[in-house]
């Protein structure tokens, strides 16, 4: 009977060590890979608000206050911008000639270089009391797809910063297609 107890009292130890570690890998972050992801899938929905949501809090904070914002403006710009993007998406559908879609593949990835990285660190460090712990160089391919064939490809380059353990968008030196 002794030993039916223990048995039990260690599978439910085990089983609560397992749920805490679970719980820590949830904590501990996102990828680079899921912000360009991300970002890639907000730029397809001209969401605007969402890629705004991939960049650290305190940055978008610093862009309201720079441009003295209330949340009613900071609501109005965002999809001011959501609709200059739908609008080009319909521009374009009117040049091709039907629906459009939007479709990406991630093609490399590299460090940032040491000098641009320092530059972003001091510039995040002095502005957004940020410290940023590494940067990425994420090399998508974009394409436009209409009616399910491909039209047209660009190269853009995505740049990710990681702050802690996560990782957010640069949205200052990134090299935007849409902007």
């Amino acid at each position: 009977m002794k030993m039916r107890k223990l048995l039990c009292l260690v599978l439910s130890l085990l089983l609560v060590l397992s749920l805490a570690a679970c719980g820590e890998k949830e904590k501990k972050g996102n990828s680079y890979k899921d912000v360009v992801e991300k970002y890639m899938d907000a730029m397809a929905d001209a969401n605007y608000a969402k890629i705004m949501k991939l960049a650290p809090k305190k940055v978008i904070e610093n862009i309201k206050e720079d441009r003295e914002m209330d949340e009613d403006d900071w609501e109005a710009w965002l999809e001011k911008n959501s609709t200059a993007m739908t609008d080009r998406y319909a521009t374009w559908e009117e040049y091709y000639g039907g629906e459009v879609m939007l479709s990406y593949e991630i093609t490399d990835t590299w460090d940032m270089d040491e000098d641009a990285l320092a530059d972003i660190q001091e510039e995040y460090e002095d502005k957004y009391d940020i410290k940023v712990k590494a940067g990425k160089v994420v090399e998508v391919e974009v394409t436009l797809n209409l009616d399910g064939k491909k039209e047209d490809s660009a190269i853009m380059e995505v740049i990710v910063l990681k702050v802690a353990d996560s990782w957010y968008l640069e949205l200052f030196e990134s090299d935007y297609l849409f902007h």
